[in-house]
């Protein structure tokens, strides 16, 4: 069943189209899973190599020890097709959870993973679907994404080096609820369900790991639900931006992103979206061509953002035990 599935990503539009309505998510993400289409910018079989080529760079800039592969045990994964290099070691880790663990554990639970390229747009996780594995990414974000009936959709939840996408389903009931999309480009580990159920089981380290990260995660949640009900969308666009960028734990100031992915992440129309971006870019704040924002300025886009991103900042030090610079 699993060899019919086939890639998705979303379309790119101009930040300048104006179309009133909250939009239904990507329309080429919905229906069927063997019906979808695969559409993006460029092309995307070429894309996909070029990622999968630059994570020894991601490496390099995010890891203070180099991975070693095994380059012929492989295995592909249901929801992209895509081969996936087995890691056999691997010292120091910059996701939070995979650097609580002790050497042994880690060993323990990486020994079946697989270094996972992380592709702006590209859905990894399906709705009403069996949990298989768990995504600890290293560098990158993860969109995860609540749908409904009528296709409307909304951002839910986001994952990057803090945490792991699919772990509370895997050690709950192992059945996804939401859509997990690739919202930057990187690399993360892609650890068997199984696996993390056995060391959930007899590591402590890996519990309470877990459990903050899912902590965090339910705190930020709650947040987003009071910013979007009450702020500005030009402050929480500026939130946004700023929390995507340091999630993807690199030094570029460029995020790939269309208007229409971020009306769904702020649960707005387009043309809200363009207003706020419009007002960002007129501050010199950002600029922006098709599909990319760029920063420009950081500390001025910190001014503009609302208060909830000190909240976030300051439940990540508290719960993680960690301050993003």
């Amino acid at each position: 069943m699993h060899g019919d599935v086939q890639r998705r990503v979303s379309l790119p539009l101009e930040l300048g189209a104006q179309r009133g309505g909250i939009e239904p998510f990507p329309r080429q993400l919905k229906g069927p899973l063997h019906n979808r289409s695969v559409i993006h910018a460029g092309n995307l079989a070429q894309r996909r190599r070029a990622v999968g080529r630059s994570s020894d760079k991601i490496n390099s800039m995010a890891l203070a020890t180099r991975p070693v592969f095994d380059e012929h045990a492989a295995s592909t994964c249901y929801a992209t097709g895509r081969e996936c290099s087995r890691i056999t070691v691997m010292t120091d880790h910059q996701n939070f959870i995979l650097a609580s663990l002790d050497e042994v554990e880690r060993t323990h639970l990486l020994a079946g993973a697989q270094k996972f390229p992380l592709v702006f747009g590209e859905t990894i996780l399906e709705p009403d679907q069996t949990v298989s594995h768990v995504f600890f990414p290293e560098t990158g974000v993860i969109s995860i994404i609540t749908e409904a009936a009528n296709g409307q959709a909304t951002e839910g939840g986001v994952t990057g080096s803090e945490g792991a996408a699919a772990l509370p389903e895997a050690l709950g009931s192992g059945v996804m609820r939401s859509r997990g999309v690739v919202q930057a480009d990187g690399m993360a580990w892609r650890c068997r369900a199984a696996d993390c159920r056995a060391l959930h089981q007899t590591s402590e380290r890996f519990r309470i790991a877990a459990a903050k990260a899912a902590e965090f995660q339910v705190v930020e949640a709650r947040q987003s639900l009071l910013c979007r009900s009450y702020h500005p969308a030009e402050q929480r666009l500026a939130r946004w931006l700023l929390e995507m960028n340091e999630r993807r734990n690199t030094q570029s100031q460029t995020l790939p992103i269309t208007q229409e992915i971020m009306a769904v992440m702020l649960a707005v129309q387009r043309t809200t979206v363009t207003s706020a971006a419009t007002a960002l870019r007129k501050a010199g704040l950002i600029s922006y061509l098709r599909g990319k924002i760029v920063i420009r300025d950081v500390d001025g886009l910190e001014k503009a953002a609302c208060a909830c991103r000190a909240t976030v900042r300051a439940a990540e030090e508290h719960i993680l035990g960690r301050r993003r610079a």
